[in-house]
Parts: structure tokens; C-alpha cells; sequence
């Protein structure tokens, strides 16, 4: 919570960090890409029929991001490597989130082309934010809070998380004080 201009302003620490986790990883995937790390123990997966698929049209998206798929047989995957900032345990669960918004592009005629491509790289920086964010119930310290207010400010959307919920809520001065009975408005 925090008191701004126009009354209170409470902010979701999950949805702001996302946003700005969205905006530095789709930086990164449009620049150089994202730094890689091997996994100790390679993680396997068997995929759904739409999944390889999803995963035979995002091989380039999927090396930019860092990460390592190799198919096994079938639809077994097995990943060797993943996205420095992505924690072992979330690999899959990223990986799944991903190639079902891959699959869902597809239905709507996604390609390879120019625009195809962004919309995989959209989906992939939104699974990876959403994924590596701070949690709600997570307690911030003033001094993490206050960085999450300022990297938060230097978005090009502060306004929305990548999924499209909002970021502020505002209940204005005149609100909160008649609420607490101290108005006759």
C-alpha cells in the first residue's frame, strides 16, 4: 500500500514484479538473448501431441531463451539447459505454460513468420516472468518494496501484468474517509 495524489493505491507485488520481469526478459530475447545454464540433473518430460508440436516451432524462440531440448523418442523430451534465472523445479512448469500458449497461437494460424515469432517470444518472457515473480503472500522489505516502485515506473506499461490484470487499484481520498464515516459524502 502506498498513498499517492489521488488517495491509496494498492499495488499486486506479484503482477508489478511480473511486468517488470516481462519487459527486461522480451528486452533480452530481442537483444542478445537470455544467459544459459546447464541443468546438473537434465529434466525429462513426455509432451502432448499439441506440445511437440509447439516444441518442433519454437526451437529458435526456445535457444534464444536458454534453453536445451533435445527430443528422446516420441514425445520424450529431455532438457539439458534452461534460463539462468529459471529454478530447476520450474523448468517444466514453464516449458508446459509456454507450449500451451504456443498451441494456442497455432490455432489462430501462428507460423514462423516475423509476427509469429514475437507472439512466441511475448509467451515465452510472460511464462518466464509470471513463473520467477515474487509471491503475493511474500512480505517485502520497505527498501524492496520501494525498488519495486521505481523499476515498476521505468516500464513501458506499468499498468497491466503481461496477462492483462492490473497492476494499481486506487481508492480515492473521499472514498477511503467515508468508508471510515469521517465524511458526509
Amino acid at each position: 500500500m502506498a498513498e499517492g495524489a489521488e488517495g491509496l493505491v494498492l499495488v499486486d507485488q506479484h503482477v508489478a514484479h511480473e511486468r517488470v520481469r516481462f519487459e527486461r526478459i522480451r528486452d533480452r530475447l530481442e537483444g542478445q538473448g537470455l544467459a544459459s545454464q546447464a541443468l546438473l540433473t537434465p529434466v525429462t518430460f513426455e509432451a502432448a501431441p499439441e506440445e511437440a508440436d509447439a516444441l518442433s516451432r519454437a526451437d529458435a524462440v526456445l535457444s534464444s531463451a536458454g534453453f536445451s531440448v533435445s527430443e528422446l523418442s516420441g514425445r520424450l523430451f529431455v532438457v539439458s539447459a534452461a534460463p539462468a534465472d529459471c529454478a530447476a523445479e520450474k523448468v517444466v512448469p514453464v516449458l508446459r505454460d509456454l507450449l500451451g500458449r504456443l498451441s494456442e497461437t497455432a490455432e489462430t494460424g501462428g507460423g514462423r513468420d516475423a509476427g509469429s515469432v514475437s507472439k512466441m517470444k511475448d509467451a515465452l518472457a510472460a511464462s518466464l516472468a509470471c513463473r520467477g515473480a515474487i509471491t503475493v503472500n511474500r512480505r517485502l522489505s520497505p527498501e524492496e518494496a520501494a525498488r519495486l516502485l521505481t523499476d515498476l515506473s521505468t516500464c513501458r506499461d506499468p499498468w497491466t501484468c503481461p496477462h492483462g490484470r492490473p497492476i494499481l487499484l486506487t481508492l480515492a481520498h473521499a472514498e477511503v474517509l467515508k468508508r471510515f464515516g469521517r465524511s458526509s459524502g
